[in-house]
């Protein structure tokens, strides 16, 4: 069996390391997840006159290949079918179009913002619907499924433990989400 003892460990002084300082794996974790998640993520958007479809090993549903990244919603509030809705921020900023770090999720008739959600747990997600349309959202390769979410609507899923998942929404848009607690 290894060592165990603090001298063999990653955190252990190194050259150039300062006793008791930890290397900053957060950083690379969350480039390794980017990497993975972009590598799972096709790309294309639905069209008028159809889109591709990909069939995923759960034999549920047909998928849209639709991963493109919808540009940022600058305003504070939206108008859909008449109604003014808010529109929501993460960190007190627009939520940024390709990673954003926070707990909000859009989905706008252009696609998802953010195309990637970091999120550190334990944390509550909370995916809004600012399309003219009621959608529902699904959890790829699992059984977590939202209600139908008309628009202006939110769903939300709560998270203690790391994860990581793509979803889709029933307009054929995908993204992806890692929960964990990563280092800044």
């Amino acid at each position: 069996m290894p060592d165990a003892s603090p001298s063999t460990r990653s955190g252990a002084p190194g050259p150039g390391r300062p006793p008791g300082r930890r290397p900053a794996a957060g950083g690379l974790l969350v480039l390794a997840v980017l990497g993975l998640v972009l590598s799972a993520c096709g790309s294309g958007s639905p069209s008028a006159t159809g889109s591709t479809s990909t069939t995923h090993h759960d034999t549920t549903s047909t998928v849209p290949a639709s991963s493109v990244t919808a540009p940022p919603i600058t305003t504070p509030t939206v108008t859909i079918n008449g109604q003014t809705f808010t529109v929501p921020t993460d960190q007190g900023g627009t939520i940024r179009p390709f990673a954003s770090t926070g707990t909000n999720i859009v989905l706008s008739p252009k696609g998802f913002l953010p195309h990637l959600l970091i999120v550190f747990f334990p944390a509550t997600v909370t995916w809004t619907n600012l399309t003219p349309h009621t959608v529902t959202f699904r959890i790829l390769y699992s059984k977590v499924k939202s209600p139908p979410v008309p628009p202006g609507g939110t769903w939300q899923q709560s998270y203690t433990t790391s994860d990581s998942f793509n979803y889709v929404s029933s307009t054929g848009y995908r993204a992806a989400v890692s929960v964990g607690a990563f280092q800044s």
